[in-house]
């Protein structure tokens, strides 16, 4: 099977746990594709100096956001 090419933004970092259409509509959505064997995520809070490239199997979470709640 191919994996289909899906984009979806994060939004605000609270929209993860909040409990709404998209939330509902991302969980079903893991339930009609399965486990992707990898994912490529693209991000304009990654700032280096010139476009770069990781292959990391896993990222350090950068903290560059403030004012939501705990």
């Amino acid at each position: 099977m191919t994996f289909p090419a899906i984009f979806l933004s994060h939004g605000a970092p609270t929209l993860a746990l909040a409990n709404t259409f998209f939330t509902h509509a991302w969980s079903e959505l893991a339930v009609v594709i399965g486990r992707p064997e990898a994912i490529v995520m693209v991000s304009a809070h990654w700032d280096t100096p010139f476009p770069a490239v990781s292959s990391a199997r896993r990222l350090e979470t950068i903290y560059d956001f403030s004012g939501f709640p705990e």
